[in-house]
């Protein structure tokens, strides 16, 4: 949040019948763990926020991108990565109801939140879903931030 990249405390739910939420229906094959990524502005910094999920150790998840109605170059950097990123747009309506219409596509089981702005450190998801097997009844699990400028300025430079 306020423009610099910074590792986010993360948190990864169960996204079905339990949570309130219904899982969508998919074609092929279900990924794991859908990450929504809400975006308003944030062409400066969604190329680092993608690169840092691309880089995880674990890779079964899908990758929902939805813009806020943004009036930068947010769409063009999100392009970038079309192959791997299901992008949405919608007027601004404000990050909430970003989230919740990436929800409503998400196919995952587990749902990981990233905002556009942070980033997150290579087996974040791995570990969670460990922690998920190993613990089947947790409901929520979140984690903690890290806040470098340094790391922030290397991982900025090198999305560019």
């Amino acid at each position: 949040m306020g423009g610099s990249n910074r590792m986010t405390p993360g948190s990864l739910c169960p996204l079905g019948a339990d949570s309130g939420v219904a899982a969508s229906p998919s074609a092929g094959s279900t990924p794991e763990v859908t990450v929504a990524i809400p975006v308003y502005n944030g062409g400066r910094t969604i190329g680092a926020a993608l690169q840092s999920v691309f880089e995880q150790t674990y890779t079964n998840y899908e990758v929902i991108v939805v813009d806020d109605g943004s009036t930068d170059d947010t769409a063009v950097q999100v392009a970038k990565w079309a192959s791997r990123v299901r992008y949405q747009r919608q007027p601004n309506s404000g990050p909430a109801s970003a989230r919740n219409t990436a929800l409503r596509s998400a196919r995952g089981r587990y749902v990981a939140f990233l905002d556009a702005d942070d980033i997150w450190l290579h087996a974040k998801l791995e570990r969670q879903i460990a922690y998920f097997a190993r613990f089947p009844q947790t409901g929520l699990l979140h984690t903690g931030a890290v806040v470098s400028a340094a790391f922030s300025r290397s991982r900025a430079s090198a999305a560019e």
